[in-house]
């Protein structure tokens, strides 16, 4: 039985030594010796990057970030940035130097450098992550240039084929690795006949295996250089070696690195504190009775100076805060790059749930940044947002609501509403006194999640007159709007209703609905048949309504 990571290395080892003794003794002696010595440069760089990820000892997360493969804006992500870029430099020389080949020859290489530019900046920015578009582009322009590659091969002459088909070769790997093994995360238990501890991850192959099939189309590029010029030019060759730098630093002016809530899928949050930290997203994820807040700050200071920070649970409807976790900064968790170079660290914090606080009721994730120095706690004024706020120094990050067990007896029900909502049960007074209260009971039912945000009114209609007299709220009250309703949710709310002093006295038909916020359309009360009810709204029968004598 192999381990993972051993059979990983092993495997890479085996496709870097036989690609290297073949390119190495029948390939590179072709070239010139500028040429060559930049095919062993772009060569020993791989195997660098690739030894600094298996062999380094991190101390720190930007250590860990610096040589990952797996990482986007670190060392081996601007190589790989580079190297296509340069494979992009060579075939443009190319296509340039060619005057005396036909049209086709040349535009041949005119498109190759096209192609690997948009692939270098696409490499060092990962825009294809936005959409599958990109993929499918990529792919229908590599098979297209891998047919012109063979067309090309059918006129050339025989001592050309080599950089053909390096060319090809760096292709199908290139597709390999891009297409197929992208997709493919892990291998598990057994690889043919190899049994494997653990699980193998090819995410690390895959990044391996672009950087080889790029340098042996770079190899080809090179090549192909050789056959126009046989490099007689060294200022020209001497170019090649500078280009990787101008790249970089047309990277960088580029400044194109996305935000951090593109790079990792979170939720942006923009929010600037006075004492320059930044906090760029956050990322909530819920396991059991757990909740894990992940943060990514950029920092004003390396040092960190006392800096931590709070997560509250908030009860929407009192303001109170029902739990809470405080918590250091720690600069060992995970690093990388922001917009315009910025460093960023995740931070991350886990709050239990407590099995005593109540259920079905709205809750705030609040978050609090503060810095300690000498015993006292000072927390960070906000000076910019993109987040709902509490208070000058408390961001809102998501609310939620702690579901109570689902009951799985029959549930009644009265009247059936639109988007699975339903009135099961009420209980409306047979009398109430006018400028008195008007306690009444209502028992709803969700069959969905992810409901609007609906009002509940309640009328009272004078049955010998037009008069009649209303009272809005939300269905459960403040403690639960109907945002966050769920699947199988059952709940009851009372309803202290305060009637006015002069309410005439006499017999009112009681009638509640519920209706959007947003336009005050209603919701439509589904009956037995499916037909809707006419102005949509239930009875709930009759109440009296008395005057004090003495008024």
């Amino acid at each position: 039985m192999v381990s993972a990571e051993t059979l990983i290395r092993i495997i890479i080892l085996v496709i870097y030594v036989f690609v290297g003794l073949i390119t190495f003794r029948l390939v590179l002696p072709h070239l010139t010796t500028l040429a060559r010595r930049l095919a062993y440069l772009a060569f020993g760089v791989h195997v660098l990057a690739i030894a600094m990820y298996f062999l380094a000892q991190p101390s720190s997360s930007v250590d860990v970030w610096l040589w990952n493969l797996k990482w986007k804006f670190n060392i081996p992500g601007t190589f790989s940035s580079m190297q296509l870029a340069l494979v992009g430099g060579v075939a443009l020389t190319t296509a340039w130097r060619a005057r005396t080949y036909p049209l086709a020859y040349r535009m041949y290489h005119f498109g190759i450098c096209a192609f690997f530019l948009i692939l270098a900046r696409d490499e060092y920015f990962d825009l294809h992550e936005n959409s599958p578009v990109y993929d499918m582009i990529y792919v229908g322009v590599g098979a297209a240039y891998v047919v012109a590659t063979l067309i090309l091969a059918a006129r050339s002459p025989r001592r050309a084929w080599r950089w053909q088909a390096c060319l090809l070769a760096g292709m199908a790997l290139y597709l390999l690795a891009a297409e197929v093994l992208d997709n493919h995360f892990k291998i598990c238990d057994r690889l043919l006949f190899i049994q494997i501890d653990g699980c193998m991850s090819l995410l690390i192959l895959e990044e391996v295996l672009e950087l080889l099939s790029v340098w042996l189309i770079l190899v080809s590029m090179l090549g192909h250089f050789t056959l126009v010029t046989a490099l007689q030019s060294t200022r020209i060759g001497r170019v090649f070696f500078a280009m990787p730098a101008i790249w970089f630093a047309v990277l960088i002016l580029l400044n194109g690195i996305p935000s951090i809530a593109q790079q990792l899928g979170a939720q942006p949050a923009d929010v600037a504190f006075d004492s320059g930290d930044y906090l760029h997203a956050y990322r909530i994820e819920k396991s059991g009775n757990t909740i894990h807040v992940h943060t990514y700050f950029t920092f004003r200071s390396w040092a960190y100076e006392g800096l931590g920070y709070s997560i509250h649970l908030v009860d929407q409807a009192s303001g109170k805060s029902v739990l809470s976790r405080e918590t250091y900064a720690n600069r060992r968790m995970d690093f990388l790059l922001g917009p315009g170079h910025s460093p960023v660290f995740r931070e991350w914090v886990s709050i239990e749930i407590a099995s005593h606080l109540r259920r079905n009721r709205a809750l705030w994730i609040v978050f609090t940044v503060w810095r300690e120095r000498d015993g006292d706690y000072a927390r960070q004024t906000i000076a910019d947002s993109g987040r709902q706020l509490l208070g000058e120094d408390q961001i809102v990050l998501e609310e939620i609501v702690l579901r109570a067990d689902r009951v799985t007896s029959a549930i009644p029900t009265y009247a059936q509403f639109e988007q699975g909502v339903a009135l099961s049960e009420f209980d409306l007074p047979k009398r109430a006194q006018a400028g008195g209260a008007l306690d009444v009971a209502f028992t709803w039912h969700s069959a969905n999640s992810d409901v609007e945000d609906f009002v509940q009114f309640l009328h009272l209609k004078h049955m010998d007159t037009d008069f009649w007299w209303g009272h809005d709220q939300q269905p459960l009250g403040a403690r639960l709007p109907t945002r966050l309703w769920y699947r199988g949710l059952l709940d009851s709310e009372t309803w202290s209703v305060a009637l006015p002093d002069d309410l005439a006295a006499g017999r009112y038909q009681a009638v509640t609905g519920l209706y959007r916020p947003s336009d005050l359309s209603r919701l439509q009360i589904i009956d037995a048949d499916g037909s809707g009810m006419p102005a949509d709204q239930v009875s709930l029968g009759e109440i009296i309504v008395e005057r004090d004598k003495s008024s």
